[in-house]
């Protein structure tokens, strides 16, 4: 399969833009990336330590190290048959194939390499798609099907395991589990069409819980084993309870025994993750147990098909340093490979490294070597647990927040984390082994917040665990980290009069860390950055800092510039603060009644929408006081500044996203947590249901909304909904209308990633889309072309033949353009 070649699926749509002014002069959707992201803060690897967004699982080629597959968090199914290079060429192979792009777990059947079957459902740190079942191609990835949609809707598919005909049955099965819905093990009998629940049977033996993990015996195709938890996350409740552990069965999986000897923690288990080595003469089964709060419990190895377990203990540091004041998050990263050459030796990972700062801020080094919140990945040598990150490779480390280890043909390790994909040359040599990056051109970047700067034709955006990367040049594909960690909320401030010839972007990572103001010129070089002030001038909490005071801060922090004046800020916590200075100095404007701005239902503050419109204008008037926020189910709206801001009589769910006619600010439209639009215009004193046939027939979820007008008329007006795609509404005047899917004259559509984020640029007629799992794309005239930038690192100096040839891996190159001193 070395010569496997890849073929971009397409299918044809129909399109009709129609209604009101045409917003693009060309109708077309491009892709702009990131793929790669370049030297991420939490990642170590030569060549500028290259990422991009979650992935799931790996599948690699038995018989060539280049063919391998990964199915990413949000981005779909991707492949390359040159993955030792440099820089791996990937294809996107499910774009237009399926519907929604959320991926957990990826398999090729034994009987034909040609075969995939992929696990649906999101397991994303934001959100992310339901589970849309099993998809499935025979033919290498060009073509996909979705099978038992009805069963597995909604669920997640933990693992996915086709085998090979047995001499029980004469023909092979695919087995499915699902977590954390309770849905266990299911068994399929005609390649995926159709699945039979086993769990919870009478007589199947396994209990009515979920399953964190099922494999496969490669020496006996009806040997099976399940990882059967205790609890389910985050407190949510039990699973198995006492019933937790490790099942086995030895009849194709028909009835399951507990195997549990030895096995310690189980009952309070919230995942189990099994693996298994086997050749000629070792059989070797090992569990990684990670315990309720998200730390690992213990390791366990049994030689004996797992009538009995031994303790390997847990490396020190640990793997998952949260510890029980914070908790770790072994709920959704960590990851467990036996080595395929050494029955005794296991590879086991977590999430990041526990760093500390000295007085001026600088980083210690820890006791694995290690200076950035990089990944946490230890071997267990047959004695003892070594470190195989920092100091234990070579100084090298892939990014934090593992999620799936396997070898490769030639013997090397691969693993899946939030920042794509790395591998591990020489995995058991501890003089020589070294990580690479093997992301190449993957985009799958989780994108929750963008913007655009018209000055210099860049995007830029916040993202999950890929911080806020700034593309390179218009139209590149090649983007640079400005921060790291968690990306916050952007603004774009870009006001030619009243700051010529630059652009001021706004950034921050998680729960307004580092809330920042750099400022750009025409060429997208950063003329200089400094963090903004929060200082509460007025109001409650006067003379003390927002971070300091407020106890609300989301973990992506709702804030807008005004749109006819964009010195002002508007943020929304539990209360509300105003600026009239970029930020620096705030009036507590007081408390929205205990809701909170950017919550969805459960409390989860991660980042929901865009709840706050501020600064409208009227017949030319502008209205710099105006604003309209959305906290819970409520909108509260000014309109001067003297006003006290009145709750609007809105009958919708919770508040995700508000958009304002940015010539009318009396019409405003919003969408909320029941996938719903609604839309007013005269000033939300009355309100109609606009959702038509958006959801749930075009897209069960609707996550945000953008508006097109030229002259504030309801008439020449077009709203932009997002969701798994772009979809459009002509004249929102009458609930009577119908939305279609946004898609170009080429017929293509943007790929069924969910939107979260959509802007309008008038001045250079373009619709942005910023989705959960596949990067950024644009709409309409004027769009660059998306290519590979030229600064990308050399493909030679960081592939594996060359890297292996010096014996140590490719010095790393320095940041692509400076980050000048903090000032």
């Amino acid at each position: 399969m070395r010569n496997l070649k890849f073929v971009i699926p397409t299918t044809l749509a129909i399109g009709v833009f129609s209604g009101g002014t045409q917003a693009f002069a060309q109708n077309k959707w491009t892709e702009q990336g990131p793929g790669p992201i370049l030297n991420d803060s939490n990642t170590v690897l030569p060549g500028g330590s290259l990422v991009a967004g979650a992935i799931n699982a790996i599948v690699t080629s038995p018989s060539s190290p280049d063919v391998v597959f990964v199915g990413t968090v949000n981005g779909g199914v991707w492949g390359t048959s040159n993955a030792t290079a440099g820089v791996p060429t990937w294809i996107p192979l499910t774009d237009t194939q399926l519907p929604q792009l959320s991926v957990k777990s990826l398999a090729m059947s034994p009987v034909d390499s040609n075969t995939l079957f992929a696990g649906t459902g999101s397991t994303s740190s934001f959100v992310g798609g339901p589970g849309i079942g099993v998809a499935r191609s025979t033919d290498g990835g060009k073509t996909w099907t979705v099978l038992a949609g009805s069963t597995f809707k909604g669920r997640t598919i933990t693992s996915i395991v086709p085998t090979v005909p047995t001499m029980l049955n004469g023909r092979s099965t695919i087995f499915a589990a699902t977590w954390p819905d309770k849905g266990g093990v299911y068994r399929s009998t005609d390649n995926g069409v159709a699945f039979t629940r086993i769990s919870g049977t009478d007589t199947s033996g396994l209990p009515n819980a979920g399953v964190t993990s099922l494999i496969v015996d490669p020496s006996n195709a009806n040997r099976f084993y399940a990882g059967v938890p205790g609890v389910l996350p985050r407190s949510s409740g039990s699973n198995a309870g006492a019933q937790a552990g490790v099942y086995r069965s030895d009849d194709g999986g028909m009835r399951w025994t507990k195997v549990n000897f030895g096995l310690l923690g189980i009952s309070k288990s919230v995942r189990i993750l099994l693996t298994i080595h086997n050749d000629d003469t070792n059989n070797i089964v090992y569990a990684d147990v990670i315990a309720a709060n998200g730390t690992l419990s213990g390791v366990f190895r049994s030689a004996n098909q797992g009538r009995s377990w031994t303790s390997l203990g847990v490396p020190n540091p640990p793997i998952y340093p949260g510890g029980d004041t914070e908790g770790g998050q072994g709920d959704v990263h960590g990851a467990i490979a036996a080595d395929p050459s050494n029955p005794n030796v296991v590879f086991i990972s977590g999430d990041a490294q526990d760093i500390q700062f000295d007085k001026m801020g600088n980083p210690i080094k820890n006791a694995n070597g290690c200076t950035t919140f990089n990944a946490n990945v230890f071997r267990y040598t047959g004695t003892t647990w070594e470190n195989v990150v920092c100091d234990g490779a070579d100084g090298t480390a892939p990014h934090a927040d593992s999620r799936f280890m396997t070898f490769d043909a030639d013997g090397n390790l691969l693993q899946a984390n939030d920042g794509g994909i790395a591998r591990l040359l020489l995995p058991n040599n501890a003089a020589m082994r070294f990580w690479l990056s093997a992301v190449g051109n993957i985009r799958s970047a989780e994108f929750h917040s963008i913007a655009y700067d018209p000055l210099s034709n860049i995007i830029f955006g916040g993202t999950q665990d890929n911080g806020t990367p700034v593309q390179l040049v218009p139209g590149s594909i090649t983007w640079n980290q400005l921060i790291g960690a968690d990306g916050g909320v952007v603004a774009i401030d870009a006001n030619q009069v009243s700051h010529p010839g630059m652009s001021i972007r706004y950034s921050s990572f998680q729960t307004f860390g580092f809330f920042n103001r750099s400022t750009w010129d025409a060429s997208n070089i950063m003329l200089g950055l400094e963090p903004v002030g929060l200082a509460i001038m007025a109001g409650p909490g006067a003379g003390k800092m927002l971070l300091n005071f407020d106890r609300n801060i989301s973990f992506a922090q709702p804030f807008a510039l005004n749109a006819v004046d964009p010195a002002r800020m508007l943020i929304g916590t539990g209360n509300l603060y105003e600026s009239l200075n970029q930020g620096d100095s705030l009036t507590n404007l007081g408390s929205l009644g205990g809701l909170r701005v950017g919550c969805n239902a459960s409390g989860d503050c991660s980042g929901y929408g865009r709840p706050i419109a501020y600064g409208g204008k009227r017949s030319g008037v502008k209205f710099p006081d105006l604003f309209y926020v959305g906290a819970g189910n409520k909108i509260f709206h000014r309109v001067l500044s003297g006003d006290k801001p009145r709750t609007l009589d809105y009958p919708g769910g919770i508040v995700v996203t508000i958009a304002m006619n940015p010539n009318d600010y009396k019409q405003v439209y919003i969408s909320d947590i029941d996938n719903r639009i609604w839309g007013s215009s005269n000033e939300g004193k009355t309100w109609i249901n606009l959702t038509a046939n958006l959801s749930p027939h075009l897209t069960p979820q609707v996550t945000t909304i953008e508006v097109f007008s030229p002259d504030g008329t309801v008439a020449n007006t077009t709203l932009y909904a997002g969701g798994f795609g772009v979809f459009q509404l002509a004249d929102p005047s009458t609930r009577r209308g119908i939305w279609t899917p946004v898609i170009g004259s080429d017929n293509l559509g943007i790929a069924p990633a969910l939107a979260m984020d959509l802007h309008y640029d008038y001045t250079k007629k373009l619709l942005l889309a910023g989705t959960l799992g596949r990067g950024v794309w644009l709409f309409g005239a004027g769009t660059p072309t998306a290519t590979a930038s030229g600064k990308l690192p050399s493909t030679s100096s960081l592939s594996i033949a060359g890297a292996a040839a010096k014996n140590r891996p490719p010095a790393p190159r320095p940041v692509v353009y400076p980050r000048p001193a903090i000032q």
